[in-house]
């Protein structure tokens, strides 16, 4: 199927007809891969090819690259050790071999020899211009009388209280460096000396916005082999432990120290903190209490014991969790579980305290069924009308009334779509449900025009037959007003 043939009409015979020919795009390495048409399906599929031949796999970092079963691979990693014991070797696939320098004034010999700009060499005192600090080879320049601080310059100058190594005391205050570049895990970077700042990075400052990490490689600006980097976190957030990135971040409060560890970096004075709390972390590495053995420590500080007795599910008053029920069941507020019974049933309890369903409001719920109930109302309805100040309706079957003398006037409540006592005694707007009972109310059972028993006449119950409580609806009885 990679191409079709058709009929020389001169010689009649098969020839593959003209751009039918199946051409399949060469792949990205055409060295160790080609693309062939399968002749079964038509479809371009790749194929190993040049098996053991010499190749480039783009890397800088491996030499004698060959085919292997259609990938180019090096065969052997490139030695990056250029034997200078001041500078870190290593190997990136775009840049090859790196010689990064390691940090001024390491020692590298005997006879304070050290490292300077990536050259072991005889280590000269660098005390010119300077009071205090170290000299470059070991040892100090001098020291500074008390109530002063030796700058990182080396200068002298008023004692700041719990400054970092790093830090100037400028005016009474200490102050970072000025930075030198930005930090590719967030903050800029003030040194390429970490001064035992951890590379999971500590916090600082008086409202603790300050993270402080120790940057590798990647995270310098130019790729130095390590640097001081500072972060000020915005106004919304504090520093403090971030368990998944497994660091301190800059997260939204409360700051929380690292499990186990402190918060505050340690050249920082740390407060223990137990306010309110009787166990758990006091924010310097120490613990604000331990609870009973048959309680625990929640996370503001406080002992909680569980209580689980008598119950095999829910809350056990501490966050967790008394056990769970079966897929079937629920969780009661007592601590059981209960299975929902409601085969067969449409209504009624579900033995759990909850409900099967309900019915409509011209049905009863008897026995889990639904079955609609004697309508012993007559021509009233659920919307109920007014007879004077008196309220009628039709409820479960049955005609229900109120008095609206203390709560006037009896009118349409259309808030509630039906009438009501408390309203300005206006009538259903559209005509379907009339104000007055006299128009569609009357005798449920159709007796107006039935004889009032040994009286005669027509047998109605108005409000007079309510006030004296003698109207029965079930019968067409006499209640003393017969027409």
């Amino acid at each position: 199927m990679c191409n079709t043939k058709g009929v020389d009409p001169a010689k009649w015979n098969c020839i593959i007809a003209p751009n039918s020919k199946v051409e399949c795009e060469p792949p990205a390495d055409d060295l160790c891969l080609k693309a062939l048409c399968q002749p079964a399906t038509g479809e371009c599929e790749l194929e190993a090819i040049n098996e053991g031949a010499t190749c480039d796999d783009g890397s800088l970092c491996t030499i004698s690259d060959v085919c292997i079963e259609g990938e180019c691979t090096g065969q052997e990693e490139l030695e990056c050790n250029d034997g200078n014991i001041c500078t870190d070797d290593s190997c990136h696939p775009e840049a090859g071999c790196l010689a990064i320098p390691i940090p001024e004034g390491t020692v590298c010999g005997a006879n304070n020899w050290v490292c300077q700009s990536g050259e072991c060499l005889p280590c000269s005192p660098q005390c010119v211009g300077k009071d205090c600090g170290a000299d470059a080879c070991g040892g100090i320049c001098g020291t500074c009388p008390g109530g002063e601080y030796c700058t990182g310059g080396g200068q002298c100058v008023p004692n700041c209280t719990d400054c970092a190594p790093w830090q100037d005391c400028v005016d009474g205050a200490c102050a970072d460096p000025q930075p030198m570049g930005a930090c590719a895990s967030g903050g800029q970077m003030i040194g390429l000396n970490c001064f035992d700042t951890p590379l999971d990075g500590c916090c600082a400052g008086d409202d603790g916005r300050d993270r402080y990490y120790c940057g590798y490689f990647w995270d310098c600006p130019n790729y130095e082999l390590y640097c001081l980097c500072h972060e000020k976190c915005s106004w919304s957030k504090v520093c403090g432990w971030d368990s998944w990135a497994d660091e301190y971040q800059c997260e939204y409060p409360p700051a929380e120290p690292e499990p186990g560890g402190k918060l505050y970096c340690d050249w920082m004075p740390c407060t223990p903190n137990c306010l309110w709390k009787e166990c758990g972390d006091d924010g310097c590495g120490g613990s604000c209490g331990s609870c009973a053995w048959n309680e625990e420590c929640q996370p503001d500080g406080t002992c909680c014991k569980p209580d689980c007795a008598w119950k095999e599910c829910g809350d056990d008053g501490c966050g967790g969790s008394c056990g769970f029920c079966d897929w079937d069941e629920e969780c009661l507020s007592d601590g059981s579980c209960c299975a929902p019974l409601c085969f067969w049933s449409e209504c009624g309890d579900d033995g759990c305290g909850g409900s099967c369903g309900t019915c409509s409001w011209d049905e009863v719920c008897e026995n889990g069924q639904c079955v609609g109930v004697v309508n012993e109302c007559g021509n009233y309805t659920w919307e109920g009308c007014c007879d004077n100040e008196t309220l009628y309706w039709c409820e479960d079957g049955e005609v229900k009334s109120v008095d609206c003398s203390s709560n006037p006037e009896c009118g349409w409540d259309a808030g509630n779509s039906y009438y009501n006592c408390g309203t300005n005694g206006s009538a259903e707007p559209t005509g379907q449900f009339p104000k007055s009972c006299s128009g569609g109310g009357g005798d449920p059972n159709g007796c107006e025009s039935d004889e009032c028993g040994d009286l005669g006449g027509a047998c109605y119950c108005d409000s007079a037959c309510w006030d004296y409580g003698d109207c029965c609806w079930n019968v067409c009885q006499v209640c003393g007003h017969c027409g």
